[in-house]
């Protein structure tokens, strides 16, 4: 997992898609590509991530699939 700036993400709420503030967070894995159906384990490791650069992590920002095999959480570390 990678940590960086970027521009706020959106997450789930009772009234909607709302923007969520906070830093990137980007899983790949080594060896070969994260697949479109590894979305819960990307988050996993966002999390696990988040949580060791001393940030927390922000359940429920939306992540999106990279067609690059990389899965991107913004907003997901505060």
């Amino acid at each position: 997992a990678r940590i960086s700036a970027d521009a706020p993400g959106l997450q789930l709420t009772a009234q909607g898609a709302k923007p969520v503030p906070g830093h990137a967070v980007s899983v790949t894995r080594a060896g070969s590509s994260l697949a479109f159906d590894e979305g819960a384990l990307a988050k996993k490791a966002a999390r696990a991530g988040c949580e060791a650069a001393g940030g927390r992590f922000q359940d429920r920002a939306i992540g999106g699939y990279d067609r690059t095999g990389a899965w991107l959480f913004r907003g997901a570390c505060a």
